[in-house]
């Protein structure tokens, strides 16, 4: 499967990032799109695996929240290699978003 990375710059300490993301990071609402089938989330510490089906199609992720930094990475299904700029925006918003949307507290790396 082809993969999606991106590191995430930020300044507020990896508690504070970690209460952000998981504060709101809502797999639940995912869960109730009408594309989504199915979703599956399991935190360690700042480390969080999940798993979205949309569609038939299942995209495994991982996101790792450290002091000054949050990593992503995804694995794409290969139907999804055509879309992945797409794929690409939308992680760089939705951690954004994660984090607060200040101007300047998320840079991607």
């Amino acid at each position: 499967m082809p993969k999606l990375s991106r590191s995430f710059s930020h300044s507020l300490g990896k508690e504070e990032a970690l209460r952000r993301i998981k504060e709101k990071l809502d797999v639940e609402r995912v869960a109730k799109s009408r594309f989504v089938t199915a979703t599956e989330e399991n935190w360690n510490d700042g480390h969080l695996d999940f798993s979205i089906v949309i569609y038939t199609y299942t995209v495994h992720g991982t996101l790792d929240v450290g002091e000054d930094k949050v990593d992503v990475v995804l694995d794409l299904p290969i139907v999804a290699t055509m879309m992945t700029g797409m794929i690409d925006d939308q992680v760089k918003q939705e951690i954004s978003g994660l984090l607060g949307g200040v101007p300047g507290a998320v840079m991607p790396s």
